[in-house]
Order: structure tokens, then C-alpha cells, then sequence
């Protein structure tokens, strides 16, 4: 029985955390995921992004997503074809999970909607200058971001923290959820 808030927060942040059973099992889906559009495109380099690489990732995991950047070779960059780069990269996953019921372009993303939890894949390209380009199919152009800046960004200020930054941020994301708040990714802009 927890009986200071000291032990309360403790016991909080312990609950938040996935299991390894978890971990293993996002860890090879994120990989096969990887390695699926590599099949059918020239990946110069794929890498995670988001809460599961920035480590605020939360329990339950069916409400959690695992973001996969994808650096494509730049042959398949096109002023115009935001969607039309998406669903050849949902086509190629379809491929892979015939079964899984809802694969389908996201914004930014292809979104794989399985029964524990969503991978969403973000195609992209080095952007001169540094950073990347991703699609925005619902905008139609380009968006410039930088998510190997933003992971700097947060482990320079966790670490600044003393490590507490990243518990507090999984504190916050469960509130927000039991709340109704969305904690909708944004978009690195450099």
C-alpha cells in the first residue's frame, strides 16, 4: 500500500510502463514493418521516431503507435505526389499483412492498425540543408522536420533534468488521455 506521494508518483510512473513482452513484441513488428518497404523500395536509412524512441511511450499499448521514419532514395521524389507516395507504401504493406484490417494513408503517415497497437510509417527524404522532407497528402507538399533534432532536443533536456523529464512527460500523456485530451503528434519543423 502506497502511503506518501513519493511512493504514490513511484508507483504511477511504474504502471505506465510497457512490459518486456511488449517491448519484444513492438521491437520485431517495427523491425518487419521496416523491412517489408524495404522489399519494395530503396531505403537509404530507417530509424524510430516519436514516443517510442523519446521513451515516453505509455501503457495500455493499444493506445500507443510506434513511428517508423523511412528515407527513401530521392528517384521517387515528386513535386506533387504526396499521396500518391503514401499508398504505394500502403500497397507494399498490404502486401506484407493481407489480414490486418486497416491500412491506409494518414496525413503524414501510413497508419497499420493492428489488434494491439498502430505503426505509423513516415516516408521521407533528406532535405538539402539538413533535415528531412515528409509528405502531407492532405495539404499536398512537402513538410520540412528534423526528428533526429527533436530526440537531441529531449534527451539534452531530460538529461538537464536529471532523468526526471521523461516520467513526468508519461505522467502528463496518461492524464491528458484519462482526461479526453488528445496528445496529437506535431510536427518538428526546422
Amino acid at each position: 500500500m502506497v502511503t506518501t506521494i513519493s511512493e504514490g508518483f513511484r508507483q504511477f510512473r511504474t504502471n505506465l510502463e510497457i512490459t518486456s513482452l511488449q517491448e519484444s513484441t513492438t521491437s520485431s513488428r517495427q523491425q518487419n514493418v521496416r523491412d517489408t518497404v524495404a522489399e519494395d523500395f530503396e531505403v537509404l536509412e530507417s530509424f524510430l521516431t516519436g514516443s517510442y524512441r523519446r521513451n515516453t511511450m505509455i501503457a495500455p499499448l493499444t493506445t500507443a503507435d510506434i513511428d517508423v521514419f523511412i528515407v527513401l532514395d530521392p528517384k521517387y521524389y515528386t513535386d506533387q505526389s504526396q499521396h500518391a507516395l503514401l499508398s504505394s507504401v500502403m500497397t507494399t504493406l498490404k502486401k506484407r499483412y493481407p489480414k490486418t484490417p486497416k491500412i491506409k494513408p494518414d496525413g503524414q503517415a501510413v497508419t497499420i492498425t493492428f489488434t494491439d497497437f498502430k505503426v505509423d510509417v513516415v516516408p521521407g527524404f533528406y532535405r538539402t540543408g539538413g533535415g528531412f522532407l515528409i509528405p502531407d497528402s492532405h495539404l499536398k507538399r512537402w513538410i520540412p522536420t528534423d526528428p533526429k533534432k527533436h530526440v537531441d532536443l529531449w534527451s539534452a533536456s531530460n538529461k538537464a533534468h536529471h532523468g526526471s523529464l521523461v516520467p513526468l512527460i508519461k505522467m502528463l500523456k496518461c492524464w491528458n488521455r484519462e482526461k479526453g485530451i488528445s496528445s496529437a503528434p506535431f510536427i518538428w519543423r526546422s
